[in-house]
């Protein structure tokens, strides 16, 4: 979700979006041995079935890009997508239960799960293409209108996933949830008080709506379904979408280049980097749960988890192996700028809206890091890969 004037930017992760810390350098070696071996392999053959050829060993600067796609949407795209609709579906779950019985209590359980939910989908930017993009990503998270999603609550219903999916994306998704579960300016009760009746009915019906869309999304992906992860995966031999691996290497860089420039947005414009320095914390994104750093964090770890190859306990090859095989002191460069990037936003000492005003400086800093990381993406990564540069720097303001 963007606002209207960034379009498109988070809360502690999940314990499967731990930070990712660099493999041990004898596994990556293995596995670029593996890529580049697995060029000489016979198909449905082992170690014995290599073709003799390649009895000397694999050409050093051979890199199997098709392994590393494959990989990626196997260890990452995927389960990120299952991990987010599991993560929805607990959402859901939440919300029924605080509807069932409004509590200070099951708000905060539901307040959780939401904050849970979006942690995940902000990494699942990292690879914003193919099926997410247009309707289903609107309707899944999209700026909300308060006024309108009033409007909404004041008609009584009913209210079911249904009715749901003919509101407008102001008026539904992650962003109308967080309108009705929280409120910096009143206490849990006068929330829980505000929300008992058509507001909880009304958030029940937009946390069964989101989860349908977590589960569609996440069964255009699996290859038991939609299979876009075989598209993806398998470009330059069986897709139709790619018709070679660049065209999916070119997809993919572009994407987590479009996503460091946003990330670095949404700290720009609330803290008025481009309008002379006067706070805006309007343009914030996720200013009511206070997580608008959260959010900025977890597209970091989506570009992270793209780079290193890695999900949760699910690791292979990432594009870090591939730019390893020409450059290692590339590899190096983006692990530092991904690094430096989560200890800048670590370092702010309070969420964003205080540090607006308290700690501008941290704020600051953390916006550098993350534009250091922007610019070595698109500047070294896209050249040592040989990626067609798709994205301008006009198309994350």
């Amino acid at each position: 979700m963007l606002q209207p004037e960034l379009e498109d930017a988070v809360v502690s992760p999940s314990p499967s979006l731990e930070a990712s810390k660099p493999r041990a350098r004898s596994r990556r070696n293995l596995l670029r041995a593996a890529a580049a071996a697995s060029l000489c392999a016979v198909a449905g053959g082992g170690a014995a079935h290599f073709l003799t050829a390649c009895d000397e060993g694999p050409d050093p600067g051979e890199f199997d890009e098709n392994a590393m796609l494959r990989q990626i949407a196997d260890n990452v795209m995927l389960p990120v997508l299952v991990d987010f609709d599991t993560s929805a579906g607990a959402l859901e779950a939440a919300v029924s239960a605080f509807a069932d019985g409004p509590t200070e209590a099951t708000l905060a359980t539901a307040r959780e799960a939401w904050l849970a939910a979006r942690a995940v989908w902000k990494q699942s930017q990292a690879f914003a293409f193919g099926p997410v993009k247009g309707d289903l990503s609107a309707a899944i998270d999209w700026v909300a209108d308060p006024a309108a999603i009033d409007d909404v609550v004041a008609t009584g219903g009913p209210f079911d996933s249904a009715s749901v999916d003919k509101l407008g994306t102001n008026r539904k998704g992650m962003m109308a949830l967080e309108y009705l579960l929280f409120d910096p300016e009143a206490s849990d009760a006068d929330v829980v008080a505000r929300l008992e009746g058509n507001g909880a009915a009304f958030a029940r019906a937009l946390g069964q709506n989101l989860a349908a869309k977590a589960t569609t999304l996440r069964e255009a992906w699996d290859p038991s379904s939609g299979a876009y992860v075989d598209e993806f995966g398998n470009a330059g031999t069986t897709s139709d979408l790619y018709k070679s691996p660049k065209d999916a290497l070119d997809a993919l860089v572009n994407e987590i280049l479009f996503l460091a420039d946003t990330a670095a947005n949404l700290i720009a414009a609330p803290l008025g980097l481009k309008t002379g320095g006067t706070p805006a914390p309007e343009l914030e994104e996720s200013r009511l749960s206070d997580s608008s750093l959260a959010d900025v964090e977890n597209r970091v770890r989506g570009i992270d988890a793209i780079w290193e190859g890695r999900f949760g306990d699910l690791d292979g090859l990432g594009l870090s192996d591939m730019a390893g095989s020409r450059s290692e002191a590339l590899v190096s460069d983006v692990r530092n700028a991904i690094d430096k990037s989560f200890e800048a936003l670590e370092a702010v000492p309070v969420a964003m809206t205080a540090a607006l005003t308290e700690a501008p400086a941290e704020l600051e800093a953390a916006f550098n890091a993350v534009i250091a990381l922007k610019q070595i993406i698109g500047s070294d990564v896209v050249t040592v890969l040989g990626v067609t540069l798709t994205f301008n720097d006009n198309d994350g303001d």
